[in-house]
């Protein structure tokens, strides 16, 4: 094989063309580990890097949907991520406990799913920066010390639980914009899992009011693992502090 040819075939398989999908807006989602504990609390416990809110995807979206798998021959490749995977596995770990689910998976998951369909923004082309971008959201929005700071003081622990307004307020002043609160049932006490915000297309925290009730619907229509549903207003939520293995 000739040099040319080589050196041709290494640039395809990193500059990927990306095809035009239509989306309207991204929803960006970070979850909290100790709510996956719910349904096992004695076998659950996480590594002690996993300290705080975890990412659990950035999804362009449309309605009540999203496009999906936009590029099937645009694999997810180590090399291409290797500056990133230790900040990913503290801040982007899989939080499934299915003994065959691995974090690379996940993330194989979130890019062929859900990266390939944003390859068209320059600041999102290619799982370096896709991941990178999400990595950096979770950054800024330091859940974890900024709900706990005064004057909210929402902080995790066995006992603590807040009503829906404590944290719609919180996450309003945080965000400056209303975001989605997700839940997590035992069937007795719900748990906060999850909580979603929408940005444009520009990244602007301009979104339709209407996405909440649209991503509800998404939500509430899933099944499987996680089973995470929008917090229900007239109950008490619960926040867990993170359990960690020896």
């Amino acid at each position: 094989m000739s040099q040319l040819l080589l050196s041709t075939l290494l640039v395809l398989s990193v500059f990927q063309p990306a095809a035009m999908y239509y989306f309207t807006h991204y929803v960006y989602a970070q979850q909290w580990p100790a709510a996956f504990c719910i349904q096992d609390q004695e076998e659950c416990a996480f590594p002690k890097n996993i300290s705080s809110w975890t990412v659990h995807g950035l999804w362009p979206s449309v309605n009540e949907s999203y496009p999906a798998g936009c590029n099937n021959s645009w694999s997810l490749n180590k090399s291409t991520i290797d500056p990133l995977l230790d900040e990913m596995r503290a801040k982007w770990p899989t939080l499934n406990f299915n003994p065959e689910a691995t974090s690379w998976e996940f993330w194989e998951h979130e890019w062929s799913k859900h990266g390939t369909c944003a390859a068209n923004v320059s600041m999102l082309h290619g799982p370096y920066n896709f991941f990178k971008f999400a990595l950096a959201l979770n950054s800024k929005y330091n859940l974890l010390e900024q709900l706990g700071a005064h004057p909210f003081n929402i902080a995790p622990g066995n006992d603590s639980s807040y009503s829906y307004k404590q944290l719609e307020a919180a996450t309003k002043l945080i965000y400056d914009e209303e975001v989605l609160l997700g839940c997590d049932w035992d069937g007795e006490r719900q748990y906060l899992a999850q909580i979603e915000i929408c940005f444009d297309k520009s990244f602007q925290l301009n979104c339709d009011p209407e996405w909440k009730v649209r991503r509800s619907k998404i939500l509430s229509s899933r099944v499987g693992f996680p089973h995470i549903e929008e917090c229900r207003k007239n109950e008490s939520i619960w926040y867990l502090p993170i359990p960690h293995s020896d």
